[in-house]
């Protein structure tokens, strides 16, 4: 007696066209310096401390790149832009410190992906963004006014001259989040649309047979 597979019965039943992506609970990447040397902090770093203590719920919700420690040596990946522009596209928000030049490279990459710029949120200090440079005058000017988050720190001193500005910067990360869709309408060209359905699949069924 035959036995019919129960999955392909159930896939059946849904409709691509009609299917919505549910964005919550959110995830917020956090791109930036260096998170490994603890005497000299950066931003980014101090950011995400701050958050681990000032705002369990936001803090929850980060996701730093270097938790995928094996994207280049187990998966189809042939670098890691790619990998993190893929990652970004399932993100609720992009977070970039512009501190380092793997920074700088993540925003000049992702300010000119339609799928993503509108989920970046720059911090930056104010002695930069007030220059008139190629980053101010090009990528910046991709984004949303209000998702650059300029502030007066100072790098010879950026412990102490970011520390009154870590609230704001948290108040302002919240607002924005607030303001993201909380579902998207499903779209077979969005990388992180077709990842979430993959995972959602594997989650139902616990493995997938080809």
């Amino acid at each position: 007696m035959e036995i019919n597979d129960p999955r392909e019965s159930l896939l059946s039943l849904i409709s691509i066209e009609n299917s919505h992506v549910k964005l919550r609970p959110p995830k917020i990447l956090l791109f930036g310096g260096d998170m490994s040397d603890q005497e000299n902090k950066t931003v980014r770093a101090l950011l995400y401390d701050h958050l681990s203590v000032k705002h369990s719920q936001l803090f929850s919700s980060l996701v730093l790149v270097e938790e995928f420690k094996d994207w280049l040596h187990d998966s189809i990946y042939p670098d890691l832009l790619t990998f993190e522009s893929d990652l970004a596209e399932t993100a609720s928000l992009v977070v970039i410190s512009l501190e380092s030049p793997g920074a700088l490279a993540e925003l000049g990459s992702f300010s000119v992906n339609e799928k993503i710029k509108e989920k970046i949120v720059i911090i930056i200090c104010d002695d930069h963004h007030n220059q008139d440079s190629y980053i101010k005058l090009g990528p910046l000017r991709q984004l949303k006014d209000e998702n650059i988050l300029s502030y007066p720190y100072k790098y010879n001193d950026l412990e102490n001259s970011l520390k009154e500005h870590l609230d704001d910067i948290t108040d302002s990360l919240s607002n924005i989040l607030d303001e993201v869709n909380k579902t998207e309408k499903f779209n077979l060209t969005n990388k992180g649309h077709i990842a979430f359905l993959i995972y959602d699949l594997i989650l139902t069924y616990k493995a997938l047979i080809n």
